[in-house]
């Protein structure tokens, strides 16, 4: 089969009249819908108004019990993304920090100061959470190392 010269745009055309065509699936259509539902919720409307729209206007039709489901659904997925987009701008965010942080040039040699340190502010531009990663492995204060489990001799109390 040999494609005309011209495949490109037919294609392009034939994909975005397919693409506007109503899903086959109820959740696709409501997936579709879901930017008109959420501003209809937003404003105030009942979700049977919302589902009588959707039967008279779209010819969706599910039970209300399927439709609450389908904005919990949606409105979860939509929480998701947020917070993955939250972490990834953290993330790029931490990672400019660290560029800004004028770091000390490494010793020569194979000596332990070449180690990745907590306190070093630059400890991997690669993962922006092993900083907090390392502080939270290190052993947590106890009380009782400050008061040598009620033995004061030889402790300065005062």
């Amino acid at each position: 089969m040999k494609l005309p010269d011209n495949w490109i745009p037919e294609t392009r055309n034939r994909l975005a009249r397919r693409r506007a065509k109503k899903p086959d699936t109820k959740a696709g259509q409501l997936w579709a819908l879901w930017p008109e539902i959420k501003a209809a919720l937003a404003e105030g409307q009942s979700v049977r108004t919302v589902l009588g729209w959707l039967e008279e206007d779209a010819g969706v039709v599910v039970s209300l019990g399927s439709f609450t489901s389908y904005i919990s659904r949606n409105r979860k997925r939509e929480a998701a993304e947020r917070i993955e987009e939250a972490a990834k701008s953290f993330a790029r965010a931490h990672e400019v920090k660290a560029t800004w942080v004028a770091t000390p040039a490494p010793a020569s040699g194979g000596s332990e100061s070449e180690k990745p340190d907590a306190n070093n502010p630059a400890v991997s531009e690669s993962d922006p959470m092993a900083r907090t990663m390392d502080a939270l492995r290190k052993r947590r204060f106890d009380i009782r190392e400050a008061h040598r489990n009620g033995d004061p001799t030889n402790v300065k109390l005062i």
